[in-house]
């Protein structure tokens, strides 16, 4: 295969990978429309966000671990994802003893802050590459799409103003967790693009030192 053509093969496939996440997702959202029309804490829209920001706290963990380029990056938003999904599983964990989601999230979170901060020259310098990546203009989009269009977009005065006296809570819950499972599907895809990132600057560095006068 051309070397010039290489490039334009393998964005098709991201392109190819990324809308069958995408697809995949409204699949379980439709799922859950047949079948029960509910969107409640065990449909299978919410399980499914859950186990999207299990695996995808796990590619970052594989990335901080085995992958000698953007670990502070990769472990910051380890514990970032590791506490969104504490924050998915509160009815659970507040099941055994009220407000204990909020406490472990909390934890997660500090000691990411703390790790980041004691390495924060290295986590600075990692961001010349990571904030001009593809990574993280879909880290973005999956933070506005998750955690600002979506609660905004499922507030219950939005929907009464627009439903009027035929306001039905469940429209309302199914718009808000039907957008969250996308915002995580296009966290999912940050995590592949991230990965892939971290990769190419491992080798790149590799590179860099072999060229490097001896």
């Amino acid at each position: 295969m051309s070397e010039d053509l290489q490039p334009l093969i393998r964005g098709i496939l991201r392109v190819a990978l990324y809308s069958a996440l995408t697809a995949a997702a409204f699949g379980i959202m439709y799922m859950d429309a047949v079948t029960t029309g509910q969107f409640t804490e065990s449909s299978a829209v919410e399980i499914t966000q859950s186990l999207v920001l299990f695996v995808i706290t796990v590619i970052f963990v594989i990335s901080a671990r085995k992958i000698p380029a953007l670990q502070n990056s990769a472990w910051l938003l380890a514990t970032f994802t590791a506490a969104s999904l504490v924050r998915e599983n509160d009815a659970l964990l507040d099941s055994f003893i009220d407000e204990t989601w909020e406490a472990i999230a909390f934890t997660i979170i500090a000691i990411g802050l703390y790790a980041t901060w004691r390495h924060r020259k290295a986590f600075l310098a990692e961001q010349k590459i990571f904030t001009e990546s593809t990574a993280f203009g879909l880290f973005v989009s999956a933070l506005l799409t998750t955690y600002v269009f979506s609660s905004l977009f499922g507030m219950g005065k939005f929907w009464k103003a627009v439903m009027g006296d035929g306001f039905l809570r469940q429209v309302k819950d199914m718009n808000e967790e039907c957008l969250e499972l996308f915002g995580y599907t296009l966290l999912l895809c940050a995590a592949i693009e991230f990965i892939a990132l971290a990769r190419r600057t491992a080798a790149a560095a590799i590179e860099a030192r072999k060229d490097g006068p001896e």
